[in-house]
């Protein structure tokens, strides 16, 4: 055991070097817990710089077509959708589109009713002017994607036969006819004979009249057992 002096002020200090190296280690000590007792922090956290994006997303390229849509009515449930008629009926004898004399085909509305006039007389119903229509006035209607013509008719007596055909517009003409000459009750459009005081039903493919795109007005005339009263409904365009 061996002694160490430090001179102080009044005197002289002496310590034993054990203890002395035993303070020393026990500062060492203290000084690497102090050290420890603060964690590295993480100061550059890793961010995700690049996401992942769906930059190719999935497109329906092919929609759907509207191949079994609402039909349109000229004519349904007591509510004429043209703009008028050319029929030529006076005044005194008009075409009735709300006609209580007999009900429509849902036996409840009201139909029109065509009064026996003259001899072959006809209906001329023309469509509202429609951006597109060709034609000196815009007088038409597109018949699209419909494919079948329908229409209701009930005679007052028996033997009717009527017949239907379209008008066209082109350039400065208009009332032009075109395609073909239907007879309504021909065999595998509705009745072969029409029976007088109930509804004879047709649906007449577009296709027997021979016409696609544009038209300016149609005719309904009647043929055979003519003039007489007769009512009709259920005036339209379908696609099935």
């Amino acid at each position: 055991m061996s002694n160490i002096k430090f001179p102080i002020v009044g005197g002289t200090l002496t310590i034993d070097t054990t203890v002395l190296t035993a303070l020393f280690a026990n500062a060492v000590f203290t000084a690497n817990v102090v050290a420890n007792t603060t964690p590295v922090s993480n100061t550059t956290p890793v961010a995700n710089t690049t996401p992942v994006a769906n930059t190719t997303p999935v497109a329906n390229t092919t929609p759907v077509a509207n191949t079994a849509g609402t039909p349109f009515w000229v004519y349904n449930k007591g509510k004429f959708n043209w703009a008028g008629d050319w029929s030529g009926f006076p005044s005194s004898n008009p075409i009735n589109y709300a006609s209580t004399g007999s009900t429509g085909v849902d036996g409840v509305s009201p139909c029109i009713s065509f009064p026996s006039y003259e001899q072959w007389q006809m209906w001329l119903p023309y469509p509202p002017t429609t951006p597109g229509a060709p034609g000196p006035n815009g007088i038409g209607f597109n018949l699209g994607s419909y494919q079948y013509f329908t229409i209701a008719i009930k005679p007052s007596v028996a033997g009717l036969a009527p017949t239907m055909g379209f008008y066209i517009a082109q350039g400065n003409s208009d009332d032009i006819p075109a395609g073909n000459s239907v007879t309504i009750n021909s065999a595998g459009y509705g009745p072969t004979t029409m029976e007088p005081g109930v509804w004879n039903v047709y649906k007449i493919p577009l296709s027997a009249f021979g016409l696609t795109g544009w038209i300016y007005k149609f005719n309904i005339q009647q043929q055979g057992a003519t003039p007489q009263q007769m009512y009709v409904d259920q005036v339209g365009f379908t696609y099935n």
